[in-house]
């Protein structure tokens, strides 16, 4: 989401304390402990105005959070800027745009109480669509190979979590946990994949629902079977971003303890050290660090 214009700056999950506001922005005053949201729709595309504001064709966005200021622009400020409660932390009031993420891919495929899924990726992400689906009330079965991830997933409580890793036929054995061994209702794919957007499609049962949820690279392509799609009744359902309804839900769940961000943000970095992390966890890391001036 860094746009069409290059350099970009880096940072996109903020919150901080309102240094300065501008002159006709009555609801926000110095001193306010704020989360801004990475993006706000325009109200006036085609995409806005039939309710879809995450697929804005002039999306606000807001990139530049690692530095000791930054200024919201006016877009967020009228639909994305939230005053974060007293009791809730800037780091875990920053967790809420990734949150916001998951909610929005749990209320677009209106998963309904006890039915199941399974989410391919014990990653970030996937953990926290989890917590949003395991909250509802559904059944989750989490498919990974890290082992770090695998123990995140165990320690939240999820009822199956099924390491791949070794797995004669793991396709087979992920199926055989689902109810009388036909697929689930919903798989979820959070890793952005190829071959794992392929995977989902053959632990779904008739009639379920695929989610795309982790995005693969532009360009990328995979294979389906049309017959799957025609005679089975499979839908298809991608999912992008988030809307401020999402948000707003997001910063609730993180206010309310229903998402507790201590289970994804595990160490604090200076903003003067951020280069040497950056460097040192250039594989990837299995947490978030928060980013402090």
């Amino acid at each position: 989401m860094l746009g069409d214009h290059y350099p970009s700056p880096f940072g996109h999950e903020v919150a901080g304390t309102i240094v300065k506001v501008g002159a006709h922005v009555p609801e926000f005053k110095p001193g306010m402990r704020v989360v801004a949201a990475n993006s706000a729709p325009c109200d006036n595309c085609a995409y806005c105005l039939s309710g879809r504001p995450n697929l804005c064709d002039h999306m606000k966005l807001l990139n530049g959070a690692y530095a000791e200021y930054i200024r919201i622009p006016e877009q967020i400020v009228k639909h994305n800027l939230y005053e974060i409660p007293d009791h809730l932390s800037f780091q875990a009031a920053a967790l809420s745009e990734p949150l916001a993420c998951a909610v929005h891919a749990f209320e677009r495929l209106g998963i309904q109480k006890d039915q199941s899924a399974i989410i391919l990726g014990c990653g970030i992400m996937g953990l926290l669509f989890s917590e949003v689906a395991r909250h509802r009330g559904t059944h989750l079965i989490a498919v990974g190979r890290n082992e770090e991830k695998l123990s995140r997933a165990r320690r939240f409580g999820l009822e199956k979590v099924i390491d791949v890793r070794g797995l004669a036929d793991p396709i087979h054995t992920i199926r055989s946990f689902t109810p009388e061994g036909i697929g689930a209702d919903y798989v979820v794919e959070a890793i952005g994949k190829p071959e794992t957007w392929e995977q989902a499609f053959q632990l779904v049962r008739k009639g379920g629902t695929v989610c795309l949820f982790g995005g693969c690279k532009k360009g990328s392509t995979f294979s389906l079977d049309t017959h799957q799609i025609h005679y089975q009744e499979v839908a298809v359902r991608g999912v992008f971003h988030h809307t401020p309804e999402h948000f707003a839900t997001a910063l609730r769940y993180l206010a309310e303890n229903i998402v507790q961000s201590k289970h994804y943000i595990t160490e604090t970095v200076q903003l003067k050290d951020l280069p040497e992390y950056f460097s040192e966890t250039a594989h990837g890391s299995p947490f978030k660090a928060a980013v402090t001036p």
